[in-house]
């Protein structure tokens, strides 16, 4: 995919630090610019499915190595890098990033702690519900669609209490094929191999074409009307445009005690960030900070601006980059890809929704506040940087698995007691 833009120098393509890096800060200073189409194609397609066995990869460190995207089909050359074996580096990035535990220190015991129990409702583009990695898992497939006189229907893809309806049939996955939303958003918050909560069941809602917030006032009015309540619905999108569809969410999620969380929640408590060379602490995810500097190029442009006023001593950081997600081709064997940066919140809102569905199967009353307070008890406040736009590179504390997942009542009324305690400390604004 990328391959072919790499440069050439003395008759051979040349993947190095200086192109890495160059990539990314062209990336941050279009973001920052708030270019309505910046080229996301590094991060979001980089190498998947090339064969670099021919490029010259001598002058790339490990660190710049692992913010690359890849898949198990790449082709990497047969060499070292600082006395590593780059086949053997990548296939331990690949598996250790399929799941979250893996990528933070904890109890093996905790791995049950899987969302067992637990439901969440996705809303997104457009899925194959019928893959692997959510087989056994999926309670329906909806796709809404567009009637003749503009109406909303809803259709039934898939059923799995009714054997009539399990075609599993997205006219819109069969339109477009495995796009960047709906079976990645899945897939990382319960898929079977590369899920946060791999135990929780899935309700499936395919936007269709009928647009986002129609879509989610369609999903509500379903749910509502079957009497099919998730624990938490995850939406990766900003989809709150109309008054009506707001209300709406707010009267289900008061009325029936789910969770939501799209990207206004998501920018407004969380950031996403990655593990850092010791393997135990969390940073600010690279692209980020590059987004910063752009936008203190071009300050007169609002969307990282946007992100920055939104962003203070209260926010989370999680690791949410350096993950691995699983589509499968036309043979229908898996493909591995590997994401070394994720850019924006659609990957990390349907993370958030996984880590929800862990505290919930210890916990089924636990409100999305309770949530985000004890997981600031847990992850020490880093300096204000809302109006000096300085990062702080490292968060002091990693985030133990264990304490993640062991949620109870008891541990709440601690942790937000403790975190209410060190923020008033702090002059932080919760």
């Amino acid at each position: 995919m990328y391959l072919e833009k790499l440069p050439i120098i003395n008759g051979k393509r040349v993947l190095n630090d200086d192109f890495v890096n160059d990539q990314m800060k062209k990336i941050a200073i279009e973001i920052g610019n708030e270019n309505e189409n910046p080229d996301l194609s590094f991060i979001l397609e980089g190498f998947c499915g090339d064969n670099l066995e021919d490029v010259d990869m001598s002058g790339l460190s490990l660190e710049n190595l692992r913010r690359l995207k890849f898949d198990s089909n790449t082709r990497f050359p047969d060499m070292q890098i600082e006395g590593i074996s780059i086949s053997e580096f990548v296939e331990n990035l690949i598996n250790q990033g399929k799941s979250f535990s893996n990528l933070i220190e904890g109890d093996e015991s905790q791995k049950e702690i899987d969302g067992t129990g637990t439901t969440i409702a996705l809303l997104d583009t457009y899925f194959d519900s019928s893959i692997k990695e959510f087989e056994g898992r999926v309670v329906k497939h909806i796709v809404f669609t567009k009637g003749k006189n503009g109406e909303v229907v809803t259709n039934v893809a898939f059923d799995r209490d009714n054997k009539d309806i399990q075609d599993r049939r997205d006219v819109f996955f069969e339109r477009y094929g495995d796009g960047p939303h709906g079976n990645t958003t899945a897939c990382l918050a319960a898929g079977n191999e590369c899920g946060i909560a791999p135990g929780a069941n899935l309700y499936i809602f395919s936007v269709g074409d009928v647009g986002w917030d129609k879509a989610k006032e369609a999903m509500l009015k379903y749910m509502k009307a079957n009497m099919e309540i998730p624990d938490v619905i995850s939406m990766s999108a900003d989809i709150k445009n109309t008054k009506e569809a707001e209300n709406i969410l707010k009267e289900f999620c008061n009325d029936y005690g789910c969770i939501d969380i799209d990207s206004s929640k998501f920018w407004r408590d969380f950031l996403w960030g990655r593990i850092s060379k010791d393997g135990k602490e969390i940073e600010i995810d690279g692209l980020m900070q590059e987004v910063i500097e752009g936008y203190d190029k071009y300050p007169e442009n609002g969307r990282a601006r946007k992100v920055i006023d939104n962003i203070d001593n209260s926010s989370i950081v999680l690791p949410f980059t350096q993950r691995t997600t699983v589509h499968y081709g036309k043979d229908r064997k898996p493909i591995y890809e590997y994401n070394g940066t994720l850019c924006g919140a659609s990957y990390a809102i349907p993370q958030i929704a996984g880590l929800i569905l862990k505290a919930r199967q210890q916990n089924k009353s636990i409100s999305y506040e309770e949530f985000v307070n004890y997981i600031r008890g847990i992850v020490q406040s880093r300096e204000t940087i809302k109006n000096t736009r300085n990062w702080d590179k490292e968060i002091d504390e990693a985030i133990s698995n264990v304490q993640l997942v062991e949620v109870n009542s008891a541990t709440i009324e601690t942790r937000t007691n403790e975190s209410q305690k060190t923020n008033e400390e702090n002059n932080v604004e919760l």
